[in-house]
């Protein structure tokens, strides 16, 4: 996925200290779906409250108040092969969405044992499933609001 970022002012800047990656050389073809695709999750994540983009290990991310990372972009993440994202989730619906398609959905390493949740972007995506996958990541991540104390 390119490095470059569109202005906004919901993006933090990268505190990262590590070498980017060199991505596969690919058609412009698939540079602009791959594009289309990361453009299509960065619109589905920034618009619940209180995330923001944040660059790490070369990759874009998506966290919340306190910096709460949920959603890491992973593009060719050290030569799986995939365009991806993986998102936090709960293990049972995680589980339900391996269940359901076990080539689009996957454990992705380092977080999966977390009850992360993998989602190619490849071919014909179900964004209704993606919206679905990037809202329960986001709504686990959101800071926990104290319960209000009634005045006596």
């Amino acid at each position: 996925m390119p490095r470059a970022k569109a202005e906004s002012s919901r993006s933090k800047p990268s505190t990262s200290t590590h070498v980017p990656r060199p991505r596969p050389v690919r058609p412009a073809k698939v540079e602009s779906a791959i594009r289309k695709a990361f453009e299509k999750v960065r619109k589905l994540s920034l618009a619940h409250p209180g995330v923001y983009e944040k660059e790490a290990w070369s990759e874009a991310t998506f966290r919340v108040e306190k910096g709460k990372m949920f959603l890491m972009f992973a593009d060719n993440h050290h030569d799986d092969g995939r365009v991806a994202f993986w998102c936090m989730a709960t293990p049972d619906a995680r589980e339900a969405w391996l269940a359901l398609d076990d080539e689009r959905f996957f454990v992705p390493p380092y977080v999966g044992p977390s009850g992360w949740v993998g989602v190619r972007l490849e071919g014909d995506v179900p964004w209704d499933l993606v919206e679905d996958v990037i809202a329960e990541g986001a709504r686990l991540a959101a800071p926990k609001s104290k319960p209000r104390t009634r005045p006596r």
